[in-house]
């Protein structure tokens, strides 16, 4: 979701999601599928020593959900390769080159160096030819689902399906939900998935507090390194995490809140005698815990709150607490409220656009909200100073006036601010092809660029700086302008305009004038050689053809001919330089048809 102005109060909705997930039938099919699978293998002759390292996946066509691809491995194989491989992390760069160019991510510019879980690339990397013969319907949405190990299968190869789809911008058709998966990656893993909240949304990973094969990685730690130290652990969690208990269930998306609960649950177990490291293997069915919980969802009654409880997004972590099982904690004499206190932080400090990378056209919605308080700014100005002149001074003549200046620099930075994060998404996930932004996407960014960048430019300017295309542009704004000439050629070549643009094409145009001032400065102090000051002309003259170009295609505002714009104090200084004799195409515009184009 956007960044959004006078934010509302939070509360948390993971008992929704929870809910909405138990209710629905994904989770029950993919579980199905996961258990025709294992039946199938069992039932089976198979040549292979039963306690081989040996990873089993089945393509299902569902009528209703799409292609489901299941993956599963046996218990007595599961824990004999924990046991041998143990907690051991192998590097992106060693997975990389046992896959060639299949897992691109891997080059990841913001972290390029990451882990996974040894036994996880073992299992995958001994199917991943045949994964690759499996075909798809474009049409169809795919859904990809393992149990234990075959679970960390699953998800490694949703990574790499979701980027040989990268093409398709925004467009997720792959959903992989994990049964009792145990953690993937390193924190330089989760970073990177970070980076791509379109496909950190991509993941459920479904967890029983009692399953051991989850927690190994926290299991040969003692209670007082886990206490004290949440950093002791090497792995972390990515996606959405839906823990499950016989007490109900909840969804927490913030991987750090996940990281806490699975490290207190893992006390919380401890103290109970059940170290998850003593019982392997173990297969816990999440089929009859889904049904379960179904039936406790139905009966459920309405949850009771202390009174004490104001905060709305305190309230709601409280209740997913006590559905996953934490706050009968406090019935042991074990305080929660430093847990709760640390999960509402996350909460009110995760990024709006990673809470919520499924909505895409909400993100464009809402940033459709703020470009209009911009465009009634640009349509509001009345005085013949200009959009960029007016925003440039920043100065009010009344407290009303002041307030809504106020308001329009709070609209222009929050629209930087998101779309240099769904630019950098879309370098990170399309530069591989060529592609780019497109269709609504590409027009959205070339109308913010045309209207924001202006306002960067003023604000440069502002404060005395010099040569903003060199040394003060963002990136971003170079990306998308790229990305809108690279589609120029697909354009209509009939659409040439007949009157002028109400926002001028190229957004960098004032800061050509605003150099142009400069040159016209250096001219004026006289304090430069013959062969200096001759080069200034050159550039002063180039700039007038750069503007007439723009003038001759109805490509400038009519604002820069306003008597008040930084054009027009330019071009009164700049005849002062050339004198009243000077003849130029913009010489003769300025004097007799620049007025009908104003």
């Amino acid at each position: 979701m956007a960044a959004k102005m006078n934010p509302s109060p939070l509360f948390s909705s993971g008992q929704e999601l929870a809910s909405l997930a138990i209710s629905s039938d994904v989770l029950r099919r993919s579980w199905n599928a996961i258990s025709e699978l294992r039946n199938q293998s069992h039932g089976r002759d198979d040549p292979t020593p039963p306690l081989a390292v040996r990873v089993n996946y089945q393509v299902f066509q569902d009528a209703s959900l799409g292609t489901i691809i299941a993956f599963a491995t046996t218990p007595d194989c599961t824990g004999n390769h924990l046991r041998e491989l143990g907690t051991e992390l192998v590097s992106s760069r060693e997975f990389s080159a046992t896959l060639s160019s299949e897992f691109d991510f891997i080059d990841n510019k913001v972290n390029s160096s990451f882990h996974f879980h040894k036994a996880a690339v073992d299992l995958f990397v001994s199917v991943k030819d045949d994964l690759s013969s499996i075909q798809f319907e474009s049409s169809r949405p795919v859904i990809i689902t393992g149990h234990s190990l075959g679970g960390s299968v699953a998800s490694l190869f949703t990574l790499c399906l979701l980027d040989s789809m990268s093409a398709r911008m925004y467009h997720n058709s792959a959903l992989c939900i994990t049964f009792g998966s145990p953690l993937l990656g390193d924190n330089g893993f989760q970073e990177a998935i970070s980076e791509y909240p379109r496909w950190n949304s991509s993941f459920l990973h479904v967890v029983y507090d009692k399953d051991p094969i989850l927690f190994f990685v926290m299991s040969d730690q003692n209670d007082d390194t886990l206490r004290s130290n949440s950093e002791i652990c090497s792995y972390r969690p990515f996606g959405t995490t839906l823990i499950c208990s016989e007490s109900g269930y909840s969804c927490f998306e913030d991987t750090e809140s996940v990281l806490e609960l699975m490290k207190t649950i893992v006390l919380l177990n401890s103290t109970a005698n059940q170290n998850p490291g003593h019982y392997w293997p173990q297969f816990v069915d999440y089929g009859g815990i889904l049904e379960r919980l179904c039936w406790k969802m139905v009966c459920k009654g309405i949850s009771k709150l202390p009174d004490s409880l104001s905060n709305p997004l305190q309230a709601g972590i409280v209740l997913q607490l006590d559905e996953i099982g934490i706050e009968k904690m406090q019935q042991n004499g074990k305080n929660t409220s430093c847990l709760v206190t640390k999960i509402v932080e996350r909460a009110v400090s995760i990024p709006q656009h990673k809470r919520n990378g499924l909505l895409p056209s909400k993100m464009l919605m809402e940033m459709k909200v703020h470009i209009t308080h911009l465009e009634w700014y640009m349509k509001g100005i009345v005085d013949q100073v200009g959009y960029y002149d007016r925003y440039k001074t920043i100065r009010s003549r009344s407290r009303d006036e002041a307030k809504s200046k106020l308001e329009i620099i709070q609209h222009h930075k929050i629209l930087n601010l998101n779309w240099e994060i769904i630019v950098r998404e879309a370098v990170n996930l399309l530069q591989k092809e060529g592609a780019n932004l497109q269709g609504r996407w590409l027009y959205a960014g070339t109308n913010y660029r045309r209207i924001v960048e202006p306002l960067d430019i003023a604000e440069y300017y502002s404060k005395g700086k010099r040569d903003y295309l060199t040394q003060g542009r963002s990136e971003h704004y170079r990306v998308l302008e790229q990305w809108w000439k690279d589609d120029l050629p697909v354009q209509n070549a009939d659409t040439k305009r007949s009157k002028a643009s109400a926002l001028t094409e190229d957004s960098c145009f004032w800061a050509h004038v605003e150099e142009a001032i400069v040159l016209c400065k250096l001219l004026k102090n006289g304090q430069n050689s013959r062969d200096v000051e001759d080069s200034y002309r050159k550039e002063l003259v180039k700039f007038e053809e750069y503007v007439m170009d723009l003038v001759n295609n109805y490509s400038v505002s009519y604002q820069v001919f306003w008597p008040g714009s930084t054009f027009m104090q330019w071009w009164g200084e700049y005849c002062k330089i050339v004198g009243d004799t000077y003849n130029s195409p913009l010489s003769d515009f300025m004097e007799h048809h620049y007025h009908k184009y104003a």
